[in-house]
């Protein structure tokens, strides 16, 4: 059946690579990491500790930062909602133009820089305006900025899902028995740091290509593979692999 063969390709990949999250993406899930709380964690002590939601009160001191955020969507492919990205506005005060500069210099380092090891998460500053609040005699920055990583619980990297991707029947026979071929492509989706996809790619080819997963003597071929989106330092790349098997009813 598909899912004894989707399942043991993802018995395959974990028994051969323990330092990879692998899993069926039929199966996967879906959960939220609170963006929110990575940003106030990431940027609070840039800004003195003056970060706050939503608003800023009365009376804050100078700088500070206010974050709101805005948009949520999760990037579903061939179905599965695979990377959750949220958007915010953060707003920057500062008491002069040449602090407030400095401030956006380091949130964008800190931006770029973000990265927990053998963890999937990503966030980009994606626009950046600058204006003068004449009433305030204050300087203030809006920056637009997305928070992605992936609709996991967990978000340990390199993530690989199987899944069943397509089948296509062959030539069948009559007689006592029915008998028809069919050919299963089963895709497997890799997310990982862009720097890494090579070396993880070549780990699931080497666990799959030539493997008879029934005993049959039909191996898994290779059908190719395509980049499918890239989110700041993530890739998500598809492989798809070929699976013959011959059905058959008394």
């Amino acid at each position: 059946m598909s899912g004894s063969i989707v399942s043991a390709v993802v018995a395959l990949l974990a028994s051969s690579h323990s330092d990879f999250q692998v899993g069926r993406l039929d199966s996967a899930g879906s959960s939220w990491v609170d963006s929110a709380k990575v940003l106030h964690q990431l940027l609070s002590s840039e800004v003195a500790g003056e970060m706050y939601p939503l608003s800023l009160p009365l009376g804050a001191p100078f700088p500070s930062l206010v974050y709101q955020r805005v948009t949520g969507r999760d990037s579903v492919i061939d179905g599965f909602p695979l990377i959750r990205t949220d958007g915010f506005v953060l707003t920057l005060r500062a008491k002069s133009f040449a602090e407030l500069v400095g401030l956006v210099d380091q949130i964008n380092t800190l931006a770029a820089d973000y990265a927990t090891p053998f963890e999937a998460g990503v966030i980009e500053v994606t626009d950046v305006s600058t204006d003068y609040e004449s009433e305030k005699d204050i300087y203030r920055a809006d920056l637009e900025v997305l928070v992605s990583h992936l609709s996991l619980e967990s978000q340990k990297s390199p993530f690989v899902g199987v899944y069943l991707q397509s089948s296509r029947s062959g030539e069948s026979t009559f007689g006592n028995v029915f008998r028809q071929l069919e050919q299963q492509e089963v895709a497997v989706m890799l997310v990982c740091p862009s720097v890494d996809l090579e070396s993880v790619r070549d780990g699931v080819l080497q666990s799959l290509l030539g493997v008879s997963l029934d005993g049959s003597g039909n191996p898994i071929e290779l059908a190719g593979g395509k980049r499918v989106d890239v989110f700041g330092h993530l890739t998500i790349w598809r492989e798809s692999f070929l699976v013959q098997r011959l059905n058959s009813q008394a």
